[in-house]
């Protein structure tokens, strides 16, 4: 019988170094990201970068943060050796731009390499040198507060790789995009770029955002941008949007920030060109410098080793967040203000404290989600609902007290909105909201002749109809109940005409309006955010009725915990 052979083993730490260094070091552009995203972690204010034929020779980067000790900067030479992460659960609230503790030993494996550093506290630093994967040679040494990196001779022990490198222009032009986007990021950081003794960049950080995005981007582009603001519970985003005439052939004047990382997600690109949707021709894309503040829980940025990519828990909400701030923007600004001017800025946002990392500290009344506007909440010391869970999408399992409670969560929102529609048609009118892109709406005959002959009814319950020719009218505001809804409002306006003149001419069209909150309430199959959820359930509090719906329906059960008790036969 022929003896088999082991043929599987164990790499030794300068094989494994090397593969590793080819999925985190692709280009000189990836060492300066990897080492300027450890400056920033470590709370730099002044990031200084030299660089040498286009990074191939030399990148240097110099950097004020917290420095290391000598044990610490020996540590950060190993593999997955990290500050950042301690266990498995803290992959789910990454709160660093870097944290696998794979960049500094892949850098040094392909190239040759010296670490200087020192602490605020300490009175020297030390020095480390190794040319690839030989023994580190560490001295102490006298040198500034924080950590100066010097990466030589990429790839001079992978020669295949090196071949591989463009021009320099090519590869300096790289790194000068990502110093670029980097310093819109943290407009906070004083960032310099140096290339071949010639000054790139030089971006001081005694700025606000908007001189920042001025001399990263020109003034031409700063004179074309709408301040963009919106926030529904942890989930915020900010910035600036570009006039739909200012706009480009590609997408890379599209810059997205989450949490003060630079991204290119579809998801949020997509939110960004549908906002604008006509009034950009096809193939054409906007100029925009969005911040995304977001909980750290709310998405997974452990995705890709380049750390460019994230996934997030509910892409959804964060797409509507997108689209709707941009949409209201432009909706709100027929005559484009500059971000020059003190009243556009001071007016609608103060974006000179953006980012601001991490969430939280909501001062103002928040924007709400699915027309639930602010409330009045109730007394600190009152039992309120406690959302537990969401039950085959239709139900929720909530607790009160001692008492546990099953809501019909459509029962649930046509009740809430039934209530805010009362109390604005007993003020006069139903609030509206105009559309962003007026709808076209075909009425058959009989439902024509209703619009028309009822238009100012049609207005004062939310719906601003024109004729626009035949059997075509063109639908401009609906109500807001039904525009946060993100339902068809076209839906609701049939239903509306077909009740006929009667209900139109009531001074108290009580069907109408149950029908609107009908179709603005979730319907069965919706998934609901806790954010909403809870919302609701403060809501519910100043509800006339809760007992049943305009179906019908049952709202509420309340199960006390003495009939939880008896089922479970413990009385």
């Amino acid at each position: 019988m022929r003896k088999m052979l082991c043929t599987i083993h164990v790499l030794d730490d300068h094989v494994a170094n090397q593969i590793a260094a080819g999925e985190v070091v692709e280009r000189p552009s990836s060492v300066v990201k990897e080492l300027v995203e450890n400056a920033l972690d470590a709370g730099a204010t002044r990031v200084q970068l030299t660089i040498e034929d286009g990074g191939k020779s030399l990148i240097r980067i110099v950097d004020n943060g917290c420095g290391m000790n000598p044990q610490d900067a020996l540590l950060s030479l190993k593999r997955h050796a990290t500050s950042k992460v301690k266990c498995a659960t803290d992959l789910q609230t990454i709160a660093t731009l870097g944290f696998r503790g794979e960049a500094l030993p892949s850098i040094r494996s392909v190239a040759r390499f010296q670490l200087r550093t020192r602490t605020h506290d300490a009175v020297e630093g030390i020095q480390i040198s190794a040319d690839g994967d030989q023994e580190p040679v560490r001295e102490p040494i006298g040198c500034s507060a924080g950590t100066d990196i010097s990466v030589r001779d990429l790839f001079f022990n992978v020669p295949a790789r090196r071949k591989f490198l463009r021009r320099d222009s090519t590869e300096i032009q790289r790194i000068s995009e990502l110093i670029n986007q980097m310093a819109l990021g943290w407009p906070g950081v004083h960032f310099s770029l140096q290339h071949n003794g010639r000054k790139v960049s030089d971006y001081p950080s005694d700025s606000g955002l908007k001189d920042r995005i001025r001399a990263v981007l020109g003034k031409k582009v700063c004179q074309q941008l709408i301040p963009v603001k919106m926030q529904l519970g942890e989930h915020k985003v900010a910035g600036y949007a570009g006039t739909p005439s200012f706009n480009r052939p590609n997408n890379r004047g599209l810059f997205t920030f989450i949490n003060g990382r630079f991204i290119r997600d579809r998801v949020l690109q997509h939110a960004v060109t549908q906002a604008y949707g006509p009034l950009l021709e096809r193939g054409r894309y906007p100029v925009c410098v969005l911040y995304l503040n977001l909980p750290y829980d709310a998405l997974d940025v452990n995705v890709h080793p380049a750390k460019s990519e994230v996934r997030f828990v509910n892409s959804g909400s964060i797409h509507s967040l997108m689209e709707r701030a941009i949409k209201l923007s432009l909706a709100d600004a027929p005559n484009v203000l500059s971000i020059d001017s003190d009243e556009a800025v001071a007016g609608k946002l103060n974006l000179d404290q953006l980012p601001s990392f991490p969430v939280g500290g909501n001062t103002e009344p928040e924007p709400t989600a699915h027309g639930f506007a602010p409330h009045n909440k109730p007394p600190a010391d009152a039992e309120q609902f406690e959302f537990l869970s969401q039950l085959a999408h239709r139900y929720w399992v909530c607790k009160k007290g001692d008492s546990l409670c099953l809501i019909n969560q459509h029962a649930l929102g046509q009740q809430i909105h039934l209530n805010e529609l009362r109390k604005q048609w007993a003020q006069g009118a139903i609030v509206s909201q105009r559309l962003l892109f007026p709808a076209r709406v075909t009425l058959p005959g009989t439902l024509a002749a209703v619009a028309d002959s009822h238009n100012e009814e049609c207005r004062k319950l939310g719906f601003e109809l024109e004729h626009f020719g035949g059997d075509d009218w063109v639908l401009s505001t609906l109500p807001q109940v039904l525009a946060e809804s993100g339902r068809d409002g076209s839906e609701a306006l049939m239903t509306l005409l077909k009740q006929g003149a009667r209900e139109l001419n009531s001074n108290n069209p009580g069907t109408l309006l149950a029908s609107m909150a009908c179709h603005a309430a979730w319907q069965q199959g919706d998934d609901v955010s806790v954010h909403d959820a809870e919302m609701a359930l403060a809501r519910l509090e100043t509800c006339h009725s809760t007992s049943n719906c305009t179906h019908s329906q049952t709202v509420m059960t309340i199960i006390s915990a003495e009939e939880i008790e008896a089922w479970m036969e413990r009385t």
